[in-house]
C-alpha cells in the first residue's frame, strides 16, 4: 500500500533583531549553526517562535513544549519510517491511543513492534474473519469457524484488544502498559542535540506556532 502521507517537521528561528528562519528537521549541530549564521544570531541567542509539521496529528502545540534536541530527535525517527510505518503511525494518531506529547511520540517509535496494524481491516467482521480465517490463531475444523458469528467475534476481538477503526486500517496495542522510560535530553543520541534557546535573551516560544 502506497503511503500517501507527507513527513516533515521545521522549526522558525528568531533572533532579537527580528529576523527569521526556517529550518527543515533532522538537523545536524553544523546546518543549525548554519542557519543561525543567516541570521547573524549567536548559537544559543534565539527563540523558536513556530513549528510546521505535514504529519497527521502532529501539532506545533505539541512540539513547542518539548525541548528543541527532543523535537530534532523525534524527526529523525520518523525520517526512518518505511510506508507501511507511516500508514501504522498516521493510523494511531487517529486512535484513542495517539500520543499526547513528543515523548510520548517518542516512547511510541522505540517500541513500535507492541502495536498491531492491519490495513485492510475497517469493520468487526472483517477483523472476526482475519482472527478466524487468516491469522492462524483459531486452530480448529473450518466447520466449527463457519459457525462462528463474524460480527460478534470481531467485536469480541476488538473489546479484548481495546483496538480501533480508522480510515488507514485497525490498530491495536499488544504489550501491557509498563512503567515508561523517561525520555529526556541527556537520553538523546548526541548527534541529535542542538543547543537550547538561553543566554541573555528570550521570546514566548509559543508565539507565532503554526499547525
Amino acid at each position: 500500500m502506497k503511503s500517501t502521507i507527507p513527513m516533515n517537521i521545521s522549526a522558525r528561528f528568531l533572533n532579537k533583531l527580528g529576523l527569521s528562519i526556517w529550518l527543515a528537521l533532522p538537523a545536524s549541530e553544523a546546518q543549525f549553526k548554519a542557519a543561525l549564521d543567516k541570521i547573524y544570531s549567536y548559537r544559543n541567542v534565539y527563540a523558536v517562535t513556530g513549528y510546521a509539521s505535514t504529519i497527521p496529528g502532529l501539532t506545533a502545540d505539541m512540539l513547542a513544549d518539548a525541548p528543541l534536541s527532543l523535537v530534532n530527535y523525534l524527526a529523525a525517527r520518523l525520517e526512518k519510517l518505511d510506508e507501511w510505518g507511516l500508514d501504522k503511525l498516521a493510523a494511531l494518531m487517529e486512535s484513542d491511543m495517539r500520543p499526547q506529547t513528543t515523548e510520548e511520540l517518542i516512547s511510541y517509535l522505540q517500541k513500535e513492534d507492541c502495536y498491531l496494524f492491519l490495513p485492510d481491516i475497517f469493520t468487526v467482521e472483517e477483523l472476526g474473519r482475519y482472527y478466524l480465517y487468516e491469522s492462524g490463531l483459531a486452530e480448529m475444523p473450518k466447520r466449527w469457524k463457519d459457525a462462528i458469528g463474524l460480527v460478534v467475534f470481531g467485536m469480541n476481538a476488538a473489546d479484548l484488544e481495546n483496538g480501533a477503526f480508522t480510515s488507514r486500517g485497525y490498530i491495536a496495542r499488544l504489550c501491557d502498559k509498563k512503567r515508561k522510560k523517561e525520555i529526556t535530553v541527556e537520553s538523546v543520541p548526541v548527534r541529535y542535540r542542538l543547543p537550547e534557546p538561553g543566554g541573555a535573551f528570550a521570546f514566548d516560544q509559543t508565539e507565532g506556532a503554526e499547525q
